[in-house]
């Protein structure tokens, strides 16, 4: 597994930077960077990074550049437009704050963890990277779930035509009464009647049929690996780490998670996660294709995540940290109203139809849930809409 690459996640891949305490540095007099700077040397917990690793690391072809204390920072060929504050000694941006101070030709960022020193050169600056692209929600291409928590513990509202799916139960079971069916007491973790599957395929051949614009689930042989690799399903689950009483009793649990990612060629996507009751997040996502793989980096910007608005890198999430094949690891934070942080969050995600064999231990979901994919996997369902019940 790849080391994280503590300060481009802490720049390019997360939000709530603020919550992270600064290493102050000393500013050096008024003076304010200006022009080109390209990156020297990285210490990453007090070990210096060997410049042979940055391709590795991510750090490869980092750089900044300013016009009297305003200019963007280059990561992972990504801009973010920062400002220099000599007095106060920080770099900030949209997303954060950073110490850092200019001494001479040599311009150092730094967070509690990491820093990162700058030297000026007298080349010519690259020219500047494209931003990400930031898509209206209109634009996105459909999600292909239908919230189908909002029917209670039936599945029966999230599909397109109730009533044509219960003319076909009719005839598929017709010693059922489904015009009389107690759907809130029917044990959906056994399905006796495998309506789960059922109701899966029916989901499945809707979307197929009548959502053209949605990114097909398997791509085709030979497709853009970036986008051959967003569009499809997930399974996995979610861990937290309490920063309260409130939510330190969950730190053992495994929370699952169903998953459905999609990037359009224009770099506009989201990442949709959900259990039983709730969309668990909504994210409108940008990927102009840089990362440590050929899956690029997923931000955030917009959405929802865990009833809070989304913003601006909120999420960050580059598959090619952990060398895995198809698994997704998302980090992130939680902060209530005033906001006070929450708990830490890790989520856990594998492409629907994978195997967690290649996973550590530790990587694997709940052992009932573990089970429960499995068994899905084995009846040939391809579009997860529901986790078993509790």
């Amino acid at each position: 597994m790849k080391k994280e690459t503590g300060m481009i996640k802490k720049f390019v891949l997360t939000a709530a930077i603020g919550a992270f305490s600064l290493m102050m540095l000393t500013a050096c007099g008024a003076k304010e960077p200006d022009g080109y700077y390209t990156l020297e040397s990285v210490i990453e917990d007090g070990e210096e990074v060997d410049e042979d690793d940055f391709d590795d690391d991510g750090f490869d072809n980092s750089y900044a550049v300013f016009e009297d204390g305003k200019g963007y920072l280059v990561l992972l060929n990504t801009p973010e437009d920062v400002k220099y504050n000599a007095e106060k000694g920080t770099l900030s941006s949209d997303f954060g704050k950073f110490a850092a101070s200019l001494k001479g030709k040599k311009l150092t960022i730094a967070d509690g963890k990491t820093i990162m020193v700058f030297t000026k050169s007298k080349e010519d600056a690259p020219k500047k990277p494209g931003y990400p692209v930031i898509a209206a929600a209109d634009d996105l291409p459909d999600a292909g779930v239908d919230e189908p928590w909002d029917s209670g513990a039936g599945a029966t509202e999230a599909m397109p035509d109730y009533y044509d799916i219960l003319d076909r139960l009719r005839e598929e079971q017709p010693d059922i009464d489904w015009d009389n069916f107690d759907w809130e007491s029917y044990d959906w973790a056994k399905d006796p009647y495998d309506l789960t599957e059922y109701f899966t395929q029916e989901y499945q051949n809707y979307t197929e049929s009548e959502t053209a614009t949605e990114p097909a689930a398997e791509p085709a042989a030979g497709a853009d690996p970036l986008l051959d690799f967003w569009n499809d399903y997930w399974f996995g689950w979610i861990k937290i780490e309490g920063m309260t009483d409130e939510w330190r009793k969950y730190d053992d649990e495994k929370f699952p998670v169903l998953g459905r990612s999609a990037l359009n060629e224009d770099g506009s996507g989201y990442i949709y996660l959900w259990d039983n009751e709730s969309m668990v997040a909504e994210v409108q996502c940008s990927n102009n294709g840089y990362g440590l793989s050929e899956a690029g980096t997923m931000v955030s910007e917009s959405g929802q995540i865990f009833s809070k608005p989304a913003a601006h890198a909120d999420w960050s999430v580059d598959p090619g940290i952990y060398d895995l094949d198809n698994y997704v690891r998302i980090d992130g934070r939680f902060y209530d109203d005033n906001d006070d942080l929450q708990f830490f969050y890790e989520v856990h995600l594998v492409r629907w139809g994978e195997s967690w064999d290649h996973l550590d231990a530790e990587l694997l979901p709940a052992e009932k849930y573990y089970e429960w994919y499995q068994e899905q996997i084995d009846k040939g369902v391809t579009t997860p809409t529901f986790l078993p019940e509790e």
